[in-house]
Formats: C-alpha cells, structure tokens, sequence
C-alpha cells in the first residue's frame, strides 16, 4: 500500500513564499529619495558612514527612530534570515514531495500488477474449468481494494468478461495481447496489462484501470500539514532571528544615538562603551577615537577662534583709535593752517613790494604742500577703508579743470614751467559727477608732473569720445623708466632714491588717483619715455548734464552767516570774504547762529562744526526744524570745518548741509562754493 504522507520533514509552497515575502521585502529605494545609512549598508561601512558624516544627521531625531518609507537595518537582516529559511524549506520540501509522489505511483503500479496476476489466475480457473469459486474469488479481490478498479480479461481464442468495483465510472480498457507486465497513467487512472501463463504457456491476458485520485488527496493532506510545520518554523526562526539581531547590533544603535547627540550638541566629549570584541566593538573603539579628535580639534577651533576674535576686536579698536587719531591730528593741523593760508591768500592780493610777495608766497607754497601731505594721508586712508563716498552733480568742465590748474599755478611759476590747458569744444559745457574728486585727480597729476619737470611745458587737455570724459596731462620732464612704469600706482612707489631726496613728496597722489578713478569706474593709463617726458590719460564714463547754465551772478550781493568760534579763524574768514567782497555777519556759538538765521534773511551759512553751546550739526537741525514748521525755503548751509573725515561728511549730509569747505580755507574753494549758491 502507498504512504498516506511523507512530507513530515516540513516544505513550503510558493503560496508560502509569496506570503513571506509580503511580510519582509525587499528594501526598495524609490526614484530620487535616497535610503537611510544603516538601510543599505552592512554594520561596519554604516557605522563608518555615520562617523564620517554625523553632522548632515537629522538635528533632534532620536537615534532609535527613522524616517517613515526607509527600512531599519534589523528588518533587513531579520528579512534576509526569513528569506533563506523559506528558499531551504521549500527546496528541500519540494524534492521530499516530489520523491513522494514517484514512490507512491511506483508503489501503486507495483500493487496494480500483483492484483492483476491474482485476478488473472481466478479469471482462467473461472473461464477455463467452469469454477464458480473463482468469480467470488474475483469480486472479493476487487472489494478488498481501497481504490476502485474496473478489470478485463480475454483467455486466448475466448471471450472477454469484465469485472468492476461497486460504483466505478469507468470501464476496464480493451484486452491487449502482451507479453510481459506494464503500465501506464492516464491522469489520475493507472492502466495495467498482464499475460496470464499456466505451466509456463500464455493462455491469456488482463488488463486493468484502477482509480489513483487517493494519492492526489493525500498528497494535499502532506503539503497541508507540512506547510503549517513550515509555518511555525518561519515563525521561530524570526523571533530567534530577530533577538538574535537585536544583541548584534546593540552597539551600533549606541553609535547612531551618540551620533545624533553630538550632532544636536555638538559636544564631543561623550564615550560609546566597548562591549564587543568583534567589527562592531572595533568599530565603536574607532568612534571614540573620532570624538577624542573632534573634541581636541574643537577645542583648538574655539581656541583660536576666541583669540580671533580678540584680535578682531583689538583690530577694531587699534582701527578707531586711527581713525580718531587722525580725525583729532587732522582738526590739530588744519585749524593753524587755515590761519597761515588764509592770511597768506589774502595779503597776496593786496599790493606790496616784491620782496614781500616772495616771502608771502613761500608761506604760501610751504603750507600749501603741508596741507597736500595731510590730504594725501587722509585720502589714502579712506581709500583703504573703503570710506570714499563719490557724489553725481552737475559741473562745469572748463571750471573743474581751471581751479585745478590754478592751485598749481605757484608750482608752475615757481619753476619756470608753462601751464597749458586746452578743452576740446565737444568736451566743453557742464557734466554729471564728482567734482571734487575729478578736481583732486587732476591736480595730483598736474602738481606729479611739475614736480618732475624743470623746463618746458606741462599741458592739461580734455576730450570726449564714446561717451567718457577723457583727460591727458602731459610734461616734458625727465619721464620713468621701463622698470618703474608697472608699478607706478602702488602706495609709496617714486621713480629713485635720488628723485625723492631732489623734488621731495609722500609718493601717494598717483595711487590715490589710481583708486579714485577705479571707483568712478574709469581708467588711468601711463605712458613716459626716459628724458622725454610722460603722458597720462584719464578716461572716465561721465553723463552730460542737460539742463541750462547758470546765469552768472556777483557774490557781492550774497548775505553770508558765518558760525565760528575759534577768533584767529573769524579773522580768517572775514579776511577771505572780504577779499571776495563779500562782507559777512560772524556768530561765536551754536545757539547765537540759529538766533541770528532766525531774525534775518540770508543766503549762505558757513557753519563750524565744534562751538560752545550747541555743536555745528544740532545748529543745523535746528534750523531745518524751524524751516519745516514756518515753511520757509531751505537755507544753504555748508560746513566750515577741520573735521573733513569721510564719515563726518555723511553726518554732515544727514543733517542737512549742502556742502563742505575744509579748513585750510582755499580762497579757490570758497569762491566755488559761492558761486554754487548763487547758482541756486
């Protein structure tokens, strides 16, 4: 008889396969989003993973928590244990059942021939001597069967009769004559012939169909009991697997939360404990020497990071102490040189002998020059610090390039050499810019190329070509060699010793235009030739300013106020304006300036900036103040000061001054800012 089941060694579907699968896939990263660190890397390159990189971990997540979507590192490995539990299962139940089943058809043909060869000898007693014993004999035989079985049998040169169990469908197949035993299935139905020998001669044959659809039940039966032992074995083996997973990977979820607190804390003092003499210990000794270096290499970072920044602030304050310094020196120098020079520009005007005027105008010269070192130190300084503020007003080309010429003018009688200025007639008329700083570049060129040139001439011209104001200064002097020309615009550069020594000067005015004409966007270009002289050109992107000239005025007509306290400057001035014929009504305070703009009509105010009582700037407030609640026009103010600093100026602005004129006071400068207000 065939075994009822076999498969108790435990099999597995691919129904069971595909349900376990369901449970543990695969970790699948979709398009564009990236897996976590410890998802699809083994526990070593993970750890080393979040070592490397612990500071692009999420801020503030908790370390035994990831993001929804990306698998954890146990699933993974639990996964993968449950997986190739199922693959060995079903494998190995695959071929325990299919050996089943070939032995149980073997078993049942086997059985099948032996009925038959019993079946066959009561058949021939029945057929061939008349025995009535041998038909019980056939239908006990086919009763005892378990299977229902249908059975033919043909004695030679006989009839065929036919036996069948109580309730078969089906029929035995026809009688074939055959020589030895065999078989054959028909789906779930085993056809058997066999010949029937008597002493050894074939008197017949038999042939049988026996029904086989018990092996198939039973075979289900087996899987069924085999599936549920695989089952219960999937289950064990993933909670075993998964504690098992849970032990091995305790450290490195010890390496992920220390990595996410010294991410979040940036304290790199905590220590992981070495529980494990394996890759993970190994791996967590390395993690600790990481943070031992990250905590010494913070340390030296917030180290050198204070004394930065104690060097920062003593660079700070060492730099506003300079800058007040040179506030401080540059208010100290130029109060005595406003006396010296404006006594010295007023007595050139009157009439004396000529021995006088020489003498007048070495004062003259001699400050003159002290006041360009102080302006070129200061100028150099601002530059530096990036403090220049460039300006874009209307101003006349002819008149911009005349005051320059003209504070050169003494420099140029001096030696004996021509001063030239040609304006070609496209170039003329009013532009758009900063007259004061295109004022200072020029005579900085005019007065370098005097300094260099003792014969001949010195010629200034202006030009205009594709919208830039173009200006070229060129002397006849000794020129600068092939070796100097490169670097000719670094501060403090000068041909030669000897040539400092000879004709003297800081060698700061060709930087100082170099950086002024960079930050009006422009270009200042060298060109010499060694005893023939220089050129250098300026070309600037200037506008033209389009609306009509001022008509001319007298400046005798203006009504001037003038704030100063310091009587050696009243002195000054009145002198100055009184040179201009201008006659002016002088105040000693803050306050008595604001009480004297209130009871009359004026239209200029020169304003010191440092007075008792109320400062130059409050005046001016003030004044605005009263201007705004009576209605009136705004007053020109312009600040007569010392304190000229670039950030001074821009409080001045904020004030509401329209202007400044710096002491020394340059008769050219005064004028100039009186006849802007003429003009206004």
């Amino acid at each position: 008889m065939p075994r009822k089941w076999g498969g108790n060694r435990g099999g597995a579907s691919a129904g069971a396969v595909r349900r376990v699968a369901r449970g543990h896939p695969r970790p699948v990263v979709a398009p564009g989003q990236s897996s976590s660190l410890c998802s699809v890397l083994p526990p070593t390159q993970c750890g080393l993973v979040l070592i490397a990189g612990f500071e692009r971990m999420t801020v503030g997540a908790p370390a035994d928590s990831l993001p929804r979507g990306k698998r954890r590192l146990e699933a993974q490995i639990v996964g993968v244990a449950l997986l190739s539990t199922i693959v060995a299962l079903f494998a190995a139940f695959s071929v325990y059942q299919w050996r089943n089943w070939r032995v149980d058809r073997e078993a049942l043909a086997h059985e099948t021939l032996v009925m038959a060869d019993a079946l066959a000898r009561s058949a021939h007693a029945h057929v061939a001597r008349e025995e009535v014993a041998a038909v019980d004999t056939i239908r006990e035989l086919i009763a005892a069967s378990d299977r229902k079985v249908a059975v033919a049998y043909a004695p030679k040169g006989g009839r065929e009769v036919r036996f069948s169990s109580q309730g078969a469908t089906f029929g035995p197949p026809p009688v074939k004559p055959v020589t030895a035993p065999e078989f054959h299935y028909r789906g779930l139905q085993l056809e058997a012939f066999a010949p029937i020998r008597v002493d050894g001669e074939q008197v017949g044959a038999i042939a049988l169909m026996v029904d086989g659809q018990d092996l198939l039940i039973s075979r289900f039966v087996n899987i069924a009991i085999a599936l549920f032992l695989s089952a219960a074995a999937l289950v064990g083996a993933g909670l075993m697997a998964r504690r098992l997973t849970r032990q091995a990977l305790a450290p490195l979820s010890a390496l992920v939360k220390a990595v996410d607190e010294a991410a979040t804390s940036k304290d790199f003092r905590a220590r992981v404990p070495v529980a494990r003499d394996d890759e993970l210990g190994l791996l967590t000794h390395r993690f600790n020497h990481l943070l031992a270096t990250l905590e010494s290499y913070d340390a030296d970072l917030k180290s050198a990071l204070r004394e930065a920044t104690l060097a920062r602030e003593a660079a700070e304050g060492a730099n506003r102490l300079k800058e007040q310094f040179l506030a401080n020196m540059s208010h100290e120098l130029r109060t005595p040189l406003n006396g010296v020079l404006g006594m010295s520009q007023s007595l050139l005007r009157e009439p004396m002998v000529p021995s006088q005027r020489e003498r007048v105008e070495l004062i003259m010269s001699s400050g003159s020059v002290l006041l360009m070192l102080l302006n070129e130190i200061l100028d150099l300084s601002d530059l530096e610090r990036g403090a220049i503020r460039l300006e874009s007003k209307p101003f006349d080309l002819a008149t911009t390039v005349g005051e320059a010429c003209d504070a050169a003018v003494l420099m140029a009688e001096d030696k004996g050499v021509a001063l030239d200025t040609e304006i070609d007639p496209h170039a003329a008329g009013r532009w758009l810019g900063d007259a004061r700083r295109l004022h200072q570049i020029l005579y900085h060129l005019v007065a370098n190329a005097l300094k260099f040139t003792s014969a001949g001439h010195v010629r200034v011209k202006a030009s205009a070509h594709d919208g830039e104001l173009i200006l070229s200064v060129t002397d006849t002097g000794m020129g600068i060699d092939a070796e100097t020309l490169p670097r000719l615009f670094e501060a403090f550069t000068q041909a030669d010793a000897a040539s400092t020594r000879a004709i003297g000067g800081a060698g700061v005015g060709l930087s100082i235009c170099h950086r002024l004409v960079g930050l009006m966007g422009g270009r200042l270009e060298a060109k010499s030739e060694v005893g023939r002289g220089s050129v250098f050109t300026v070309a600037l992107p200037m506008g033209r300013d389009s609306a009509a000239e001022p008509a001319a005025g007298q400046d005798a007509a203006l009504r001037v106020l003038v704030a100063e306290d310091n009587e050696a400057n009243q002195r000054v001035v009145r002198t100055v304006l009184n040179a201009l014929g201008i006659d002016p009504v002088i105040v000693a305070d803050g306050e008595a300036v604001v009480r004297a703009w209130s009871t009359g009509a004026w239209d200029l105010v020169l304003m010191d900036i440092q007075m008792p009582l109320k400062n130059g700037v409050d005046a001016t407030l003030e004044i605005r103040r009263l201007e705004a609640e009576r209605g009136l026009p705004a007053t020109r103010i312009v600040a007569l000061t010392a304190n000229a600093m670039p950030h001074q100026v821009e409080t001045y602005n904020a004030a509401g001054m329209d202007g400044v004129v710096q002491k020394p006071i340059m008769i050219a400068e005064l004028q100039a800012a009186l006849v802007r207000d003429r003009a206004a």
